[in-house]
């Protein structure tokens, strides 16, 4: 008989992106991160994009780690002065340059910080990182 596999393999959270396609809209991970999971043998689960989904991660348990990646810029409106360790000037500076030029995705921001914060309460790993900065 062949081991539960899922019981054996880490199951890895990733968040979709959404994009809008012939008039709908599209919810996708990219193939190099999920080839980047399968590569190093966990099994990656796709976290949908859609309104009210934060209320729901307990039902993805168990989570053994996080990857945050892809998608659109974080909503300027969340960083904190008080914890980001960058001055006030700084965090304006960061707000002028991108308040015209990128988008943002608020629901997808609200599920991420949702999953990060779960992360530290419960000492999950997690990865995040951005592709293309503009500091």
């Amino acid at each position: 008989m062949s081991p539960d596999l899922s019981v054996i393999l880490p199951r890895v959270l990733i968040v979709s992106r959404r994009s809008l396609r012939k008039n709908k809209f599209v919810d996708f991970v990219g193939e190099y991160h999920l080839d980047l999971l399968v590569g190093y043998g966990a099994v990656p689960v796709i976290v949908p994009r859609v309104s009210g989904v934060h209320m729901l991660l307990d039902s993805f348990e168990p989570i053994h780690g996080v990857l945050l990646c892809e998608g659109e810029d974080v909503d300027p409106s969340l960083y904190d002065a008080e914890t980001s360790n960058l001055s006030l000037e700084e965090l304006e500076e960061i707000r002028r340059i991108h308040a015209s030029d990128t988008a943002i995705d608020r629901e997808k921001d609200s599920i991420e910080l949702r999953l990060a914060k779960l992360c530290l309460e419960r000492n999950i790993p997690y990865l995040g990182f951005a592709e293309d900065l503009k500091f």
